[in-house]
């Protein structure tokens, strides 16, 4: 079956099921587009990014994790925010550097949130508890940013989808709309 027409399907037919779906992969879609157009924007030095894209690439990762927890909380599977890690901890389809990312654009959500985009004792001490494979770097400097390069937001959405598409959906497909899908990824 042509991928696309499986995509367009997939949307459609769950999104009967909940509407949510619906909106949700399509809105991580043009999320997506946004970040792929961040990328074509972003300095290719470590230099100084200007601060219009800063505020992008953080606007786009807050929006990314957003949708993830409005599907969770629309289809009944979470209550609180602070349980979408225990949905990607418990994923039987990622894999562990897979869930390792997904943790760390949680915790990076927490930070552009709520610390002004900086890291601090509080994503560290989680960082350690909830991420096993992904190596990171001890940022001690107060005024280390936080957030991902629009290029690893792009690797983390597919996560998502995958997630979204092979987990938490996965009630809903049938075997084939499943192998379908897995080619995908």
């Amino acid at each position: 079956m042509d991928p696309l027409i499986t995509w367009w399907h997939l949307k459609v037919r769950l999104g009967k099921k909940n509407r949510a779906y619906g909106w949700v992969l399509s809105d991580l879609e043009d999320i997506k587009g946004w970040a792929e157009e961040l990328v074509s924007k972003w300095p290719d030095t470590r230099g100084e990014v200007p601060p219009k894209l800063c505020l992008e690439n953080e606007a786009i990762q807050i929006l990314t994790i957003s949708k993830l927890e409005h599907l969770l909380t629309s289809l009944e599977k979470i209550e609180f925010q602070g349980e979408i890690k225990c949905i990607i901890r418990n994923s039987k389809i990622l894999s562990q550097l897979e869930k390792d990312w997904l943790i760390y654009l949680f915790l990076i959500r927490h930070t552009l949130t709520h610390t002004g985009g900086r890291f601090d004792k509080r994503f560290f001490k989680n960082a350690k508890k909830y991420i096993k494979e992904l190596k990171l770097k001890n940022h001690n400097n107060p005024s280390s940013r936080s957030p991902l390069r629009p290029s690893d937001l792009i690797m983390c959405i597919g996560f998502i989808f995958k997630l979204i598409l092979l987990d938490i959906a996965g009630d809903e497909l049938t075997t084939a709309e499943k192998a379908d899908i897995a080619k995908l990824f």
